[in-house]
């Protein structure tokens, strides 16, 4: 609304005043001079093309000298409070220093189709005004870096990526909230004069609201939402990205993030038939929730009284309700979203549209198609409108929809009664024949000069008329009118000016594809780390590979208002090498718990510890063949083991310590092993066995005088098993059966039982151990993961893993060059700090060692060439001797075989006795080259004196 001062509210309503001037002489930019073709931005004339565009001529004089606005405008002050919230505009900096020949001719001129569409818009806009004078500005055609007003929807581009984890709305809004920085509007209360495209804010890694809505809006039309840039009001906190009125655990979520994952249920698939269930245990269910939820509601209520009372912050504000603000409306259907909901770009948190959520009013909507204005109450909230846009007594589009009836057949039914319709239906009417044809070459014949424009009488603000007729079909209403008495006087038919040229629907996208590269979506923030604030909390982000430890993000939550006591912190881990992905410290409770990705070895899957109280490992049950899926420690009093899966049926397993051991394990006594006193354990029904012989659960009671109970299953139609009790020093047992009438087993069968028990409790105390000692080499495992952290590098990723590579060869080759040298065993140690020399005495004693061991290598080695030869030479005397003793009996296989074993052991004598030959000749050569070396070598230069 305009201020009772006469300042206009915003730099396109000061456009609009003396747009209102111009009326009368209208004048297109792309009109052609004798010669010259339509200007680009820097061959613009000085007469603006639009309303926005003279808004850019001012524009371009702030950029050198910014104005602030609370600086006094020839003895005139500003009427509210912006000056206050004054920021500096660091958009305009950026946009100052662009090099604008680097970028694409469609960034720094207008085609002549993005000419007709501006000079249509800006004929919208006068009718907007004229209709609504009292409403808020639209934003229709603010200007790009290179100073070009451009139609906002043609800022849009939608693209697709090629990353998977960018396909889903969640996913892309978190990428664009942590990549892009957000900033603030200039002035809160005011639209923006600079609309980047979406290349320059990726690039720049920075943008407001608009900018960031822009961005996302294009990436979610790019893999299938319906999602529009929505033009509003907001909340203060959310209009500055202040997340501390939220608790650090605050993690809102969208319709489609629930259940299936986004992924819409299917109403045709057959319903399975609902397992039958006992009304009481539901009754009782019920009311454990109801207690749950109102113990949870209480606790709610209080962490409320604790969180600053944001309605009265929002009360006080005095431009409550006035601060402008962009955001992203995600409408249901494609890729079967069940609810409409709002994303805000700069936090990425999803807002449901029943939940109250921070937004006020909205002025208007847009996507790539279309930009359509609010028509409904302005005293709706941004949760209780309609979003049907195909309602035109709510939504008021600025282009025709071509996919529908034309607003041009509309207004031609509503003005010519049965006459239009009939002259509608006949192909001859040029505009019925080619509504937005007419358009176009209306709004491309300005009037000529000393002529007003012709047209319909517009309706006067408040009339009938004026609320009947939406602004888009007056404006196409003076359109026809003009086109009809600018062709006619110049003699040409209407038909004539229609061509491809001409036609005037929305121009495509003057935004280059947007890219990004696997390095910038690793990159994730700018700089590579980001820290959010919230209520008592503070969240740490950080790229891949950013940290040696691999940490990406951690969330310290603390205890008080002012964030000095921390009290719990959260750490999210990736490409660790010991799959290591969260960990969570409760700094009160001492506790720590660390969570793993399968992978590892053991299984591990979570580590839970207490300080000196108790352990928790859970473990992956197919990665392990004992199939342990949790041991849970109380140190020093009691371990406990589930099972699953297993071929015995074994579930269950507990060994109970003594209790008068336990305070010198938890005091850490060296070489203190717990005392057991009681292990048990439980299996699983087998169906195969009668219930009287199968083994429900076995109790071992170690220490004097112990004893062993074995429990049965219990039989169908039972309430009570059958056990047995064996006493370890006399032979006392205790037999129960269940069937009164079963006969009482025999003494030899329970010996024969007894015995298997024994049996059973040793092999359970063995396997006791050998868990004890895997998970002992576990804790090691995991202490030595803590002290050298190691990362791994994606075979994909080839610049990170030649970059290690390289590093890997030349510590290897470091070590390599240390290893070969052949003097190191035979040199003395010397002192730290002290350079090494050796006197002629030393030398001689180090010549020496090295040739004595040189000299003793060759003769090891002759020896065992020497040892073979003799050992191929015995075998084939022996073989020979046997054949001979043989021969009279021998058959012909016989004697093949022992020519072909003659043939062979023949060639391989022959092949060792000349490599003998060949090792004493060598040997002597040897020799000689190391002597030669040692009085050659620059540490032995006392050999020579």
């Amino acid at each position: 609304a305009r201020r009772s001062s006469g300042h206009p509210s915003s730099m396109v309503e000061m456009g609009a005043l003396s747009e209102e001037k111009s009326l009368v002489e209208p004048q297109r930019p792309d009109e052609e001079v004798e010669g010259e073709e339509y200007a680009s931005c820097e061959e613009a004339s000085g007469h603006p093309s639009s309303m926005v565009e003279m808004g850019a001529l001012s524009e371009e004089k702030s950029l050198v000298e910014p104005q602030r606005p609370d600086e006094e405008v020839e003895g005139e002050e500003y009427a509210s409070c912006e000056e206050v919230e004054w920021t500096p505009n660091l958009k305009l900096k950026r946009i100052s220093e662009t090099d604008v020949s680097e970028l694409p001719v469609a960034y720094r001129s207008n085609s002549k189709k993005e000419g007709l569409a501006l000079d249509y818009v800006a004929n919208f806009e006068r009718q907007y005004i004229d209709l609504y004078p009292y409403r808020a500005p639209l934003l229709l055609c603010p200007l790009n870096e290179c100073g070009m007003p451009k139609f906002v929807c043609t800022t849009v581009r939608p693209t697709q990526l090629t990353y998977k984890q960018l396909y889903d709305y969640d996913k892309c809004a978190a990428f664009v909230a942590d990549y892009v920085t957000y900033e603030p509007l200039e002035l809160p209360s005011m639209l923006p004069r600079h609309m980047p495209s979406p290349t320059s804010v990726l690039k720049d890694q920075a943008g407001d609201c608009f900018d960031l809505s822009i961005l996302l809006c294009s990436l979610l039309l790019g893999i299938g939402y319906d999602a529009y840039v929505v033009v509003g009001y907001a909340h203060k906190k959310t209009t500055r990205c202040d997340q501390t009125d939220r608790p650090a655990a605050y993690r809102a979520s969208g319709p489609a993030a629930e259940g299936n994952g986004g992924q819409g249920s299917n109403r045709y698939k057959v319903q399975r038939r609902p397992p039958l269930e006992s009304r009481f245990l539901k009754q009782q269910a019920a009311e454990v929730e109801v207690e749950a939820a109102n113990e949870v509601a209480k606790a709610h209520h209080e962490a409320a009284l604790l969180l600053p009372d944001e309605e009265d912050e929002e009360e006080m504000d005095e431009l409550r309700g006035r601060r402008v603000h962009a955001w992203v409306l995600i409408l249901a259907g494609k890729r079967e979203l069940p609810d409409d909901f709002f994303v805000e770009p700069s936090t990425g948190v999803c807002h449901r549209l029943d939940e109250s959520p921070p937004f006020y009013g909205v002025e208007s909507i847009f996507n790539a198609s279309n930009y359509w204005v609010n028509m409904q109450a302005k005293e709706k909230t941004s949760k209780e409108l309609s979003w049907e846009l195909s309602d035109t007594s709510c939504w008021e589009y600025v282009f025709v929809d071509s996919t529908g009836a034309s607003s041009v057949d509309a207004l031609t039914l509503e003005e010519g009664g049965e006459e239009g319709a009939e002259e509608a239906d006949t192909s001859a009417h040029p505009i019925a024949a080619a509504p937005l044809a007419v358009v176009a070459a209306a709004a491309a014949a300005p009037a000529a000069d000393g002529e007003e424009v012709v047209g319909p009488p517009i309706p006067r603000v408040g009339s009938q008329a004026a609320l009947e007729k939406p602004a888009a079909t007056v404006a196409v209403a003076v359109a026809v009118t003009s086109v009809g008495s600018a062709g006619e006087e110049a003699g040409v038919p209407v038909e004539s000016n229609v061509g491809p040229e001409n036609i005037l629907d929305l121009p495509p996208s003057w935004v280059l594809k947007i890219l990004l590269t696997p390095a910038q979506l690793e990159s994730k923030c700018p700089g590579r780390t980001k820290e959010v604030p919230y209520h008592r909390g503070v969240l740490h982000k950080w790229a891949p590979y950013a940290r040696a430890d691999g940490m990406v993000s951690r969330l310290t939550v603390y205890h008080d208002n002012k964030r000095t006591q921390a009290s719990e912190v959260i750490e999210t881990f990736m490409q660790r090498k010991d799959r290591l992905h969260k960990r969570a410290t409760n700094l009160q409770a001492n506790e720590v718990v660390e969570e793993f990705l399968p992978g590892r070895p053991f299984g591990l899957r979570v580590h839970e510890l207490v300080s000196g109280e108790r352990r928790r490992l859970r473990f992956y049950p197919g990665a392990r063949l004992d199939g342990l899926q949790l041991r849970e420690e109380t140190l020093g009093k009691k371990t406990i083991e589930t099972y699953v899966g297993r071929d015995d049926r074994l579930v269950y397993r507990s060994v109970t310590f003594d209790p008068s051991s336990a305070s010198q394990i938890v005091a850490g006594a060296k070489e203190a092993e717990p005392v057991i006193v009681k292990m048990a354990e439980k299996y699983a029904r087998d169906p195969s066995i009668d219930a009287e012989a199968d083994v429900a659960k076995r109790v071992y009671s170690v220490t004097a005088p112990g004893f062993i109970r074995a429990l049965y299953q219990f039989g169908d139609g039972h309430v009570t098993a059958s056990s047995r009790v064996y006493p370890k020093e006399t032979w006392k047992p205790l037999v129960t059966l269940v069937d009164p009438f079963a006969k009482k087993p025999l003494d030899s069968a329970l010996r024969e039982d007894f015995q298997a028990l024994v049996l059973a409790e040793r092999e359970c105390l063995q396997a006791f151990r050998e868990q004890e000692r895997q998970m002992k080499d576990i804790l090691v495992k995991r202490r030595g993961e803590e002290a050298e952290h190691q990362l791994i590098i994606s075979v994909y990723d080839t610049a990170r893993s030649r970059q290690y590579l390289d590093a890997d060869r030349k510590e290897d080759g470091a070590s390599a060059a240390v290893m070969h040298d052949y003097l190191t065993p035979f040199l003395p140690t010397p002192k730290a700090g002290v350079a090494l020399t050796l006197d002629r005495e030393t030398s001689l004693k180090v010549r020496e060692n090295c040739l004595k061991s040189l000299r003793d290598r060759l003769v090891e080695r002759a020896t065992i060439i020497q040892s073979r030869l003799d050992e191929e030479n015995a075998n084939l005397a022996k073989k020979t001797s046997t054949f001979s003793r043989n021969r009279d009996h021998a058959d012909k296989q016989t004697e093949e075989e022992y020519e072909r074993y003659c043939q062979s052991a023949m060639f391989r004598i022959q092949i060792i006795d000349e490599r003998l030959k060949r090792h004493e000749k060598q040997a002597l050569q040897k020799y000689e080259e190391m002597d030669s070396r040692l009085r050659a070598e620059p540490r032995m230069r006392a050999l020579m004196h």
